[in-house]
Formats: structure tokens, C-alpha cells, sequence
């Protein structure tokens, strides 16, 4: 009777780039026969003696003595990311046990979630990994500020939680634009979001009216006869390709009248039209709720749509349903969920999913110009992160704060409220106030009212007189040009790929008083 190998077990998660020591159970019959084979991808062995990867080939001939056989795989540090393939192979009067096969979504085996084996072949894979890189940086969802910026990096090992860590960036403002503080950082101030590519054609959902409402309006210029070609006039706007036309006080097509082409004086029709002379013709923009868009992986209810060219304001991802009244009670149908992959087969890479192509609907119709845009969608915290990019982290120790602005006075000043000085870069006018060697120190300091948001040597003019002498050093509080958020950030869990933790600046700085 042949002896029967039940399992071999063995931690396959991905490998750290230090390496990692692991261990490996057979479990089976007693003096079940096999071989063990690691071998990398330049084709380097592993000797269990040596415990480590030469080219020598080399094969662990082995047997389960009651019900076990255990040992260790030193797996080395590696500077490249590498790939471990494992073989056990039952010798003669051995077989393994009945192979139970698992398939990812894109049809392929699972080597490592399947198990048996229909041989005397078993196989599993692994994966060893460089760090991964974690990126701090200042972002301006809106782009409303325009900054330099100067970001921070966190080199991680993969599958391994970080200490706590502290942090440093900064940006600096643009020429003649100063920065002043809205408030302190937080962690729902970070902001996290994929950029995705949409479709050419928006899908109709059931109970969608794509075409909401009449955008522009004109007029018939000549007879139409059985035409496809449509002279206009009196246009309130400019139709687009797409819309869907109404001509009043006429028969209208049962097909749908649809723009194809535009010029500056008629439209191309989908369809042949009669219509006689100056009848008023209404177009109407088509606008969808649900969009193709190339990967719809981790995004989630309730993420945010920003904002882009042919975006419709305050939209997010979510579920569509219409609703009816009958007998003034209202009824839910057509329900379909935010996110579908309609059956798109995924790109698997190493086990992992990386892409999955779908469909999102968003809480709002958006214009058929957003087909083959590209677009951000995300939201703030750090779940929002952690859903986006697989990253689980805490933030500590948050603050945002302005490197002071110093400068000196060119001249002296008599009781006087114009003070000349070699610098106004950093300066905000009705925000910078002023301190220095004879700014009375028993009242209130002086504003700058005049004379900043400006680079280079010049004059400013302050809300209280002031006698000063040439030379004279002054610090100018309450704005500048470079901002600096700095805290602590603890890695709980890495994901799997490089990822920047961004901090939405919108929300913490202002370059207005």
C-alpha cells in the first residue's frame, strides 16, 4: 500500500529583503519517502547543509518518521527582488494526497492555495521583495497653491511593521505670494486618491434619463428635407457631440436625433429630419451616472470625485437607485452597487491583483465629456489611505509652522508709518506684524499694511508710527515664505507597493490675509 504525504506547510507570504528564516512541516504517513527542492530565479540551489543558494544542484532526500519531518530555509538578503520555486516530489511508493486545485480570477492556478497533487509533483512559489518606499509629501488637491516642495521618504521592509519614526516636510510659496497658518495638522488632512483613465462610452443604467435637461437652444435655418445635415441659428450656445436634439412643432424621429458632428452653423443628425424653416430646436447633453474607468481596485463607497476640467462638482462613488410614486407612496427599483467588474478579468502579478477593469457610478451625472479623461478619486484620512494603498499607520505629534521672516530697515525713519526695508518675501499684508530694536515693546506689535506680498527691496507701511534707526534688524511674524509640517508616523502595516501619504495644504495654509 502506498504511504501518503497529507501536507507540507510553509509561511508564503512575501519575503523581506533581510531575508528570513522559516520553517517547513511534512506532515504524512510514517516513512513516506520525498525530495525537496528550493531553487531561485538565476537557477541557484539550495543546500540544506550549507544553508545557503549555490549553483552546485543540490536535493533534500528526506522521509517522515511517524508523522512529521520539520526543517528551516534560511532565506538570504537580496538587493534585486527575487522568486523561490519549491518542488516536493514523492519518491517511489509515495504519493501525496488528493489534489484540490484553487484558481485566481484570471483563471490561472493557484499554486500556493491549492493543495495535493494529481503527481508526484507538489509546487509552491515565493516572492522576495526590496523596500518599498513611503512618501511624505504637500499636495494642493485644487492646485489653489502654488508651492516648492520638499517631501520625506521611508524606506520599508515589506510584510514588517516600522517603529515610530519622525517626519519632516516643507514647501515653499511662490514668488510675491506669502504663506499664513489656517490651523494645525491632523490626520483627517491627509489626502489619498487613484488616478484612473475613463472609458470612451458611458453605460445607461435602468431608469437613467440621460438626457436631464435642454442646455441650448436655436433655431431652424432653411427647410429641412429628409436630411441628416441640420443648418442652425440663434444659438444660445454651443451644442456637442452626443447631445440628443428636439425640434418643437414638428415630427420628431422615432429614433433618437443625435448630434455626430458640430459646426459653427449646423450639426450632423444620427438620423434623416424634416423640419421647416425658423422652428426652435432644443439640444440636451448627454450625462451618465455610471463610467468605465481602467481599474476600479480599492476604491469604495462614498470616495470622493475630484474636482477635473469635465467633472460635476460634489460627487462621490455610489450605489444608483430610482425611485416611483404610486398612490403617493414611493417605491425603490433599479438598485445597482457603486462598483462593478462585470465579469473583466484582472491582471495578476505574483499572486497579487493589481488591476481590475469595471464600472463606478457616482452620485452625480457627469458630462460626456469625461469620456477618456483622466480622473483622481480618494478621499482624506487614514483609512482612506489604508484602503487605497494598504498602508495601516499612526500619526503623532502633528504640527505645521512658518519659518520667521528677518529683514533690515535701508534707512532711518521718524515717527513715521513707512519703513524701508532690504526684503518683502514673506511679508503678508494685514497679517506679518513687526518686532525689532525700537518697536515699542509695551504695545500691541504694528501690522504690515502695505508694501508686502511683494519680493525685493521696497517699502512697507505699518498700522503705528515708528522711529528707527538704518540697519536695524526686523521679524515679521504671523506669515512667510516656507511652511514646515513635521510629527511621528508608525507603519503598522506595509502594502505592497510604493505609496505617498500626502497632506492636503488647502486645509492648513492660506496665501491670502
Amino acid at each position: 500500500m502506498k504511504k501518503t504525504i497529507n501536507s507540507f506547510d510553509l509561511d508564503l507570504s512575501d519575503i523581506p529583503s533581510v531575508g528570513s528564516i522559516r520553517r517547513f512541516t511534512i506532515l504524512g504517513d510514517n516513512n513516506s519517502e520525498f525530495t525537496l527542492e528550493i531553487k531561485n530565479e538565476n537557477n541557484y540551489y539550495y543546500n540544506f547543509k550549507t544553508k545557503t543558494f549555490a549553483a552546485a544542484e543540490y536535493k533534500l532526500d528526506g522521509f517522515i518518521s511517524g508523522s512529521v519531518y520539520s526543517g528551516l530555509i534560511n532565506f538570504p538578503t537580496v538587493t534585486s527582488n527575487d522568486v523561490y520555486n519549491v518542488t516536493l516530489f514523492a519518491k517511489l511508493g509515495t504519493e501525496h494526497a488528493k489534489y484540490k486545485e484553487v484558481r485566481f480570477a484570471d483563471n490561472t492556478i493557484d499554486v500556493n492555495s491549492s493543495t495535493g497533487s494529481n503527481s508526484l509533483l507538489l509546487k509552491k512559489v515565493l516572492y522576495q521583495y526590496t523596500n518599498l518606499l513611503l512618501t511624505i509629501s504637500n499636495y494642493s488637491p485644487s492646485s489653489t497653491i502654488s508651492l516648492t516642495n520638499t517631501s520625506d521618504t521611508i524606506s520599508l521592509f515589506r510584510n514588517i511593521a516600522n517603529t515610530k519614526q519622525s517626519f519632516s516636510i516643507s514647501c515653499s510659496s511662490a514668488s510675491t505670494e506669502s504663506f499664513r497658518i489656517i490651523k494645525q495638522p491632523t490626520e483627517d488632512d491627509i489626502v489619498s486618491f487613484v488616478t484612473l483613465t475613463v472609458g470612451s462610452e458611458p453605460k445607461l443604467l435602468n431608469g437613467e434619463n440621460e438626457f436631464p435637461a435642454i442646455t441650448v437652444t436655436g433655431k431652424i435655418n432653411g427647410v429641412i428635407n429628409n436630411s441628416d445635415n441640420v443648418t442652425v441659428d440663434g444659438l444660445s450656445g454651443t451644442p456637442l457631440i452626443g447631445d440628443k436634439f428636439f425640434v418643437v412643432d414638428s415630427v420628431n424621429s422615432t429614433s433618437p436625433q443625435i448630434v455626430e458632428n458640430v459646426s459653427e452653423t449646423a450639426i450632423t443628425s444620427s438620423v434623416a429630419i424634416n423640419a421647416a424653416d425658423n422652428k426652435s430646436i432644443q439640444f440636451s447633453n448627454r450625462k451618465n451616472y455610471q463610467w468605465p474607468v481602467n481599474n476600479v481596485l480599492n476604491i469604495k463607497p462614498g470616495m470622493k470625485l475630484f474636482a477635473g476640467t469635465n467633472v460635476t462638482a460634489d460627487t462621490i462613488v455610489s450605489d444608483f437607485q430610482d425611485y416611483v410614486e404610486s398612490n403617493n407612496v414611493i417605491f425603490s427599483k433599479n438598485y445597482k452597487e457603486a462598483i462593478q467588474t462585470e465579469n473583466q478579468i484582472p491582471t495578476i502579478v505574483n499572486g497579487i491583483i493589481t488591476v481590475q477593469p469595471g464600472n463606478l457610478i457616482f452620485s452625480n451625472q457627469q458630462a460626456l465629456l469625461l469620456a477618456g479623461d483622466t480622473i483622481k478619486i480618494g478621499g482624506y484620512g487614514i483609512d482612506t489611505f489604508y484602503d487605497l494603498h494598504g498602508y495601516k499607520i499612526k500619526l503623532t505629534s502633528l504640527k505645521i509652522a512658518l519659518t520667521e521672516v528677518t529683514t533690515t530697515t535701508t534707512s532711518a525713519s521718524s515717527a513715521s508709518t513707512s519703513v524701508a526695508i532690504t526684503e518683502r518675501n514673506g511679508i503678508m499684508n494685514s497679517i506679518s506684524t513687526v518686532s525689532g530694536i525700537g518697536i515699542d515693546p509695551k504695545v500691541v506689535d504694528p501690522t504690515v499694511s502695505s508694501g508686502g506680498n511683494a519680493t525685493g527691496a521696497g517699502t512697507i507701511v505699518l498700522s503705528a508710527a515708528q522711529t528707527l534707526e538704518s540697519g536695524v534688524t526686523l521679524t515679521f511674524p504671523g506669515a512667510g515664505k516656507i511652511a514646515t509640517i513635521t510629527g511621528e508616523i508608525e507603519i503598522l502595516q506595509v502594502g505592497t507597493q510604493n505609496a505617498t501619504l500626502n497632506f492636503d495644504v488647502e486645509k492648513l495654509l492660506s496665501t491670502s490675509a
